[in-house]
Parts: structure tokens; C-alpha cells; sequence
């Protein structure tokens, strides 16, 4: 049997790397035990647990996908019951199989039905230190329609890189959708954006864009999950045969050809929590020079951690 040391890490303990569990479930590392066998990790929910066994995950890789919602938050949902949290990791799933065969490295925030906080997914992230990351979703709400996508992309209000992603993957998966309908939701707000933290308008609204800066990140909304033709399209697999294309077009339009694989680059920390202190491979110089390092976490438990429920890790 394993042994457990006498205590658990530091709750604001920053993470060293990152395990997927026997469960297949993406948790950050956060110290071993049993002689470097086992492993106190950073659950879904954003609390700590000790796994005895699992693989880990190499670092530095080209994309880091995050399928968005999971588990008990479906997020968008359909009359006829398809949940944008089964879309989002369908798409993901394509996007990873479509990068990997033309020789990328992509790692997923989720390869399950899992709920993750959004401090989890960025502490994923923050811990692989891809050279971008992707947050992947679809909308809801609106009304009216219109003939063209109403596809929207969120970009870092700081980061020249993540805009530059954010243009590209709009235009392609618009220009993906476009020839699958006559008729879309209507959304005036389509095109490239940025949100307003609420508690600092010079922050980003987004927490998976706020919390993984300085890696350049983006967050998609290809489509409308509860309108019923498009709800039909990304139920189909020509519709996420489109998007996915799309998105990895995009990705590779700014990642440029692929690389051989490098050691990894260790950089130190800045403190709890605190992630790579120097922007991923590839970033723009003037992404490094705006931020010394990640945000900081708020103090206290997430605010979506309180309905998480933990999948099994072992």
C-alpha cells in the first residue's frame, strides 16, 4: 500500500506538471509521495487528493485544447438534448487527431464528461506551457437570424498573439459553417472580441483567458447549440468535421510547420500558483514585456467549485 505523507501540500501550492489519471482524467501535479510513485494533485474541483499511479504529460507542447463545460455543466442544450459540453470535447477531439497526424504535440484539459473549475483548466495549462491554447465552446441566446455564422472569438486584451489566433480561427470556422445553411442566428456582436473583468474593466472577463496570460490563449462560440438546424449541424459529423478543420487551419496558419520535439525549458516560479514566468515558446516579444508573470488566483475557493462534483482519479 502506498504511504501518504503526514500532510498535503499547501493549498496555494503551484503545480510542477500535470497527470492524466488510470481514469483518464487532467489534473495538475502538485508533489509525490511514496518515494516519488504516487502523486497530491490538484483535483477537477480545485481541491487536493493523492493518486497513486498515471502518465504524465509531457510539457512544452504546441496546443492545449480546453473543450469547455463537462460533467454536470452542460452548458448550451438543445430541445432535442445535445449538450455543448459533448460538442465541445467532440471538436476538441478532431482538432487533436487532425494536429497530431502533421506532427504538432496538443494536450486536452479534459478527455472526459468532467466538470473542471476554470482555476483547474488554467492551472493546466499554465503548468504545460503550450505555445497557445484554444478554449473551445458554442453559444446560446439571440434571436433573429441572419445568412452568415454568428461565430464569435474572444481574444487577451494584452496579447498581440492571441489576437492574430483569434482573427484566424474566427475567419476560418465563419468560413467552415458558411456553406453548411442558408440560415444562422443572428449576432450582432459576431466577429474578434474582448471581455471586461467586472472587477477590473482592465482585465479580461474571460478566467481561462485571464488566469493562462502570459500564454496566448483564445476562447471560441462557433455556433448557436440551441438553435435547432445549427444544433443539428454540430450533432453531425460534417458539422464538426467543419469546425474542426477550421480550428486546426487556424492553428497551424500561426504555429507555422511543426517542430522537432525539445527538451523541456524549466522557468522558475513567481510565488503560489503562480505558472511560467516567461512567455510560451513562439509568443510575440511584446506579449513577455506587458506581465512579469500569470495573475495571481483570487484568495478563497472558486466560485464555481461549490456545485463541482470530483470524478473517481483512481
Amino acid at each position: 500500500m502506498a504511504r501518504l505523507p503526514v500532510t498535503p501540500p499547501r493549498p496555494d501550492a503551484a503545480p510542477t506538471g500535470v497527470l492524466r489519471t488510470p481514469t483518464g482524467v487532467v489534473v495538475p501535479i502538485l508533489g509525490h509521495y511514496d518515494g516519488g510513485r504516487g502523486r497530491w494533485v490538484r483535483t477537477p474541483c480545485f481541491r487536493i487528493d493523492a493518486v497513486p499511479s498515471g502518465r504524465v504529460l509531457t510539457p512544452n507542447p504546441d496546443v492545449v485544447l480546453d473543450p469547455g463545460h463537462g460533467g454536470g455543466e452542460r452548458g448550451a442544450v438543445s430541445i432535442d438534448g445535445l449538450t455543448e459540453s459533448s460538442v465541445n470535447l467532440a471538436v476538441a477531439q478532431r482538432v487533436e487527431r487532425q494536429l497530431e497526424q502533421l506532427g504538432y504535440t496538443v494536450e486536452l484539459t479534459r478527455t472526459t464528461d468532467t466538470w473542471m473549475t476554470i482555476r483547474t483548466r488554467a492551472e493546466v495549462v499554465r503548468a504545460l506551457r503550450p505555445t497557445v491554447a484554444v478554449s473551445i465552446h458554442h453559444n446560446a441566446g439571440g434571436s433573429g437570424t441572419s445568412d452568415q455564422p454568428g461565430t464569435q472569438v474572444f481574444a487577451q486584451r494584452e496579447s498581440d498573439t492571441s489576437k492574430s489566433l483569434a482573427r484566424a480561427l474566427h475567419d476560418r470556422i465563419s468560413a467552415g459553417f458558411t456553406p453548411l445553411s442558408d440560415e444562422w442566428r443572428d449576432n450582432p456582436d459576431r466577429g474578434v472580441g474582448h471581455t471586461r473583468s467586472q472587477d477590473d474593466p482592465t482585465k479580461d472577463g474571460y478566467g481561462f483567458l485571464r488566469f493562462t496570460a502570459p500564454i496566448p490563449a483564445a476562447l471560441t462560440e462557433g455556433a448557436y447549440t440551441d438553435l435547432p438546424q445549427e444544433a443539428r449541424m454540430l450533432g453531425s459529423e460534417t458539422g464538426q468535421m467543419a469546425e474542426a478543420d477550421a480550428i486546426a487551419n487556424a492553428l497551424t496558419n500561426v504555429l507555422g510547420p511543426p517542430q522537432p520535439p525539445k527538451p523541456p525549458q524549466p522557468r522558475p516560479l513567481l510565488g503560489p500558483s503562480a505558472g511560467p514566468s516567461m512567455p510560451a515558446k513562439g509568443a510575440e516579444t511584446n506579449d513577455a514585456v506587458r506581465t512579469s508573470g500569470p495573475e495571481p488566483f483570487p484568495v478563497g475557493p472558486p466560485t464555481d467549485q461549490a456545485a463541482c462534483v470530483e470524478p473517481s482519479l483512481r
